[in-house]
């Protein structure tokens, strides 16, 4: 049994115990597959394999494999029909929740700011854009989403936004064979006048929510098939 000095140098994590050290090189482990799976599209179909991650990453295995565990709490990942793990392909319930979800949050988030804070907000992801910055692309409507979130400055906000943007990256892939006008609807979203911004907003917000909501049994049939 572990002294009470001990114990307390102890960490939980899934139910382990870990000393700090052991901590920080899971939590590492964590961030490292968590960035690689969010951002290299060409793995967002494939399987997970654990050895592959590990030597990609220069991980043992046992920090990716508790990492996995970690994003299946969070709804990134889910267990594998044929087995192993895979970014999470929300089924027609699923996806018109998050669809619904993601709008009331979108709601919430627009309401929390003043009309200067969300043209801020979008004339500086704009000019990032433009500039080339690494994550300014407008990718779909998240891009807007996460611009709109930080400008709250809530934190709590911000990590809901950026969940349900990694929840939903198959989700966007299988969007893509049902919307020719992804990029140009991204920049409709970036159109904002100065006077009544948040009134603006939550009109376009609302038309983008509801044409995936229309679609989504088309758009969960498609996520199947991917």
């Amino acid at each position: 049994m572990n002294s009470p000095r001990v114990a307390r140098r102890l960490i939980s994590v899934g139910g382990a115990k870990m000393v700090p050290a052991e901590f920080v090189a899971h939590d590492h482990a964590y961030r490292m597959l968590k960035f690689r799976l969010c951002r290299e599209q060409e793995i967002w179909l494939e399987p997970i394999n654990i050895p592959q991650h590990a030597d990609a990453l220069g991980l043992s295995r046992t920090p990716v494999r508790e990492a996995l565990f970690r994003l299946m709490g969070e709804g990134i990942m889910e267990l594998a029909e044929a087995g192993g793990y895979r970014l999470f392909r929300p089924n027609a319930r699923q996806l018109a929740e998050l669809y619904i979800w993601s709008r009331h949050l979108m709601f919430a988030v627009v309401s929390q700011l003043r009309e200067s804070e969300v043209v801020h907000a979008i004339h500086g992801l704009v000019e990032r854009a433009e500039a080339g910055a690494h994550g300014a692309v407008l990718y779909g409507g998240l891009p807007v989403f996460r611009a709109l979130a930080d400008a709250t400055g809530n934190g709590e906000m911000v990590r809901q936004v950026q969940n349900l943007g990694e929840r939903m990256i198959v989700a966007r892939l299988a969007e893509a064979s049902h919307f020719n006008d992804i990029a140009s609807e991204a920049k409709r979203l970036t159109k904002t006048a100065d006077r009544r911004a948040k009134a603006g907003i939550k009109r376009k917000l609302s038309v983008y929510f509801e044409r995936r909501l229309v679609k989504s049994d088309a758009i969960s049939a498609t996520i199947s098939l991917l």
